[in-house]
């Protein structure tokens, strides 16, 4: 779950409890907690209330697993307090633990092929502008100002691409 326009809205209206929910919703969706620290920055940035007080319940490191995991995500919602949510990151870190590489590794997949094809977008675009940049000055293309000038947009657009991946 990303930080969609419901969410955002959810934070507008200051509605505490749907906030809540959501950011619970998306600590379950997805173990690596990306979008939860992104939404959870958020949502404390704009929600004065955002937490209880702890209930001073003792949390015990022995029994995490996937079921005391549940459970307390299931405590959450009755007691929202800093102490459970970083012991909910902790948990999920350890018993998700091969999923969140799993994860990630797809999403740098992901990401190297949307760059490799940003890539070829902008040499793409360099080369066809050069060559209606050429053919347009040698007369091929009965010099024509708009071909010329469709080429130097292309490459300049061609460039910008590859200098922006470059950057990253």
């Amino acid at each position: 779950m990303t930080m969609n326009a419901t969410f955002i809205a959810a934070v507008d209206e200051q509605n505490k409890r749907k906030v809540q929910v959501m950011l619970k919703d998306s600590m379950m969706i997805d173990p690596t907690l990306t979008s939860f620290k992104r939404m959870l920055a958020h949502a404390e940035k704009n929600i004065v209330n955002l937490y209880d007080a702890h209930n001073g319940e003792q949390f015990t490191e022995s029994t995490w697993t996937e079921e005391y995991f549940n459970s307390q995500m299931a405590k959450l919602l009755l007691n929202f307090s800093k102490e459970r949510i970083e012991l909910l990151k902790k948990i999920s870190k350890q018993i998700y633990q091969r999923e969140i590489v799993a994860i990630e590794e797809k999403r740098t997949q992901s990401e190297d092929t949307i760059y490799i094809s940003k890539q070829k977008i902008g040499v793409g675009l360099v080369v066809a502008g050069g060559a209606t940049i050429v053919a347009s000055t040698v007369g091929i293309v009965a010099a024509k100002p708009i071909l010329v000038a469709a080429g130097v947009a292309a490459v300049v657009a061609g460039g910008a691409c590859i200098v922006a991946d470059k950057r990253g």
